[in-house]
């Protein structure tokens, strides 16, 4: 009945719950989190400055990508910069809602309704993130809105 629900045969249904697992497990003793409502979450997000915000992801990123890489593939498991975005931090995390559009790779825009102080940390958390595998800068544009993360020349894993 789940999988008649999510539009996917069975197989395709436990497939899929199987990947999760295998991508999410191993960060779940590493990355312990808190669940917050959105009203305390833009509390919180209000009595930082924006700018530290970009700092404070910044090093975040860098080092929980860095980690959650280390983690996956000492499991067995790869998993790429666009897939940890996406699957770890937009489903399963709850970030944001990633549109990727596959008919043009080079970009990814997540979505969210935090407001701008979010998306300087989501700045900030991708460019260091970013820079844990590649040498290369990446442009990214932040709105009240969204985050657009657009990877220089070929997209790496």
């Amino acid at each position: 009945m789940v999988s008649q629900r999510h539009r996917l045969s069975e197989n395709a249904f436990v497939g899929s719950l199987i990947d999760r697992r295998l991508k999410i497990d191993p960060l779940i003793q590493a990355f312990d989190h808190v669940s917050l409502g959105k009203e305390t979450f833009a509390s919180i997000l209000g009595k930082v400055a924006a700018e530290d915000l970009e700092c404070i992801g910044f090093s975040d990123g860098k080092r929980s990508y860095s980690l959650a890489k280390e983690l996956l593939e000492s499991g067995d498991v790869d998993v790429t910069f666009r897939q940890y975005v996406t699957e770890i931090l937009g489903e399963q995390a709850r970030w944001f809602r990633a549109e990727t559009g596959f008919a043009r790779p080079e970009r990814m825009t997540l979505q969210h309704g935090y407001g701008m102080r979010w998306s300087m940390f989501l700045k900030g958390f991708l460019s260091g993130a970013f820079e844990a595998v590649s040498h290369d800068k990446a442009q990214i544009t932040a709105t009240d809105d969204f985050v657009r993360f657009c990877f220089p020349g070929r997209v790496p894993r």
